[in-house]
């Protein structure tokens, strides 16, 4: 929740191959694409308070607290971040709103958070289809049947839920949802450039994802090889995403200093009164 309230690769491939085909007119998207980040930093922000406000990171002085419920690190332990934004909302709202219990407060934040997830599911499965669509449509005939590679799609994510493979390459998800994001920001950038507009509301915030990128994948990179059961296949694929990002750095450079040729076709560029 905090990470998309942020910023989030994730949800560039969203709007860029989703949001973007269910507008009835261009000038839509202004409203829903700001008013959505708006709205999404609006629900980091109450997770974060739910989170700080409504569990304690320490036992009080003088006990009386439940800590295997209110306890942040112990419903971290219990029931994974979840639980723990459940267990806050709960406690923050009943103390608000002495009438609704707990327990009831919790399930409704619980409920709510799934509905987040369940919605990611449908689209993620959609953007992941069309996504191998066009990288391997061309090269690969099959690929072009959305039918099949939906299926291929389905039974790949149950696979690595089934057999908890997921919990491998998770703890590398943040890092590469930020680079997808700065790869966003910089074609943006380099489309603005293009049309001659403003670039640094784009520009810099992509450079400051590259960097914070690169610099939490090194770190992660050190953990997984210096841990005492170093784990080699997180650790190479860190390194293996730090080229990438340098890499997308160095190719958005060349096209922002005019050494990549950009041709946009068919599209109207709106007014600055529009």
């Amino acid at each position: 929740l905090v990470a998309c309230g942020a910023v989030s690769g994730f949800h560039s491939l969203v709007a860029g191959g989703t949001t973007s085909k269910q507008l009835t007119n261009e000038t839509q998207g202004k409203a829903i694409a700001y008013g959505g980040m708006l709205t999404e930093g609006v629900v980091a922000v109450v997770t974060v308070l739910m989170v700080a406000g409504g569990l304690y990171w320490i036992a009080p002085e003088g006990g009386g607290i439940d800590m295997d419920r209110l306890g942040f690190r112990e419903s971290l332990q219990s029931g994974g971040w979840i639980l723990a934004f459940g267990n806050g909302y709960g406690n923050v709202v009943h103390q608000m709103l002495p009438v609704m219990s707990f327990t009831i407060a919790s399930m409704i934040a619980v409920l709510a958070l799934n509905t987040f997830v369940l919605t990611t599911l449908d689209t993620a499965v959609r953007i992941t289809r069309f996504l191998v669509q066009e990288s391997l449509g061309k090269q690969v005939p099959a690929f072009r049947n959305k039918y099949a590679v939906t299926v291929l799609v389905v039974v790949a994510a149950y696979l690595i839920g089934a057999t908890d493979g997921w919990q491998k390459i998770w703890p590398i998800f943040g890092a590469t949802n930020q680079l997808i994001a700065a790869v966003a920001l910089f074609v943006v950038a380099t489309w603005l450039m293009a049309v001659k507009r403003p670039t640094q509301y784009v520009l810099y915030p992509a450079l400051f994802m590259v960097v914070t990128t690169i610099a939490a994948l090194g770190w992660q990179a050190h953990q997984f090889f210096t841990a005492p059961e170093p784990n080699v296949f997180l650790g190479t694929v860190a390194v293996v995403l730090i080229g990438l990002a340098v890499f997308v750095g160095y190719e958005a450079m060349q096209s922002l200093r005019g050494r990549r040729v950009i041709v946009i076709q068919d599209a109207e560029i709106p007014s600055r009164a529009e």
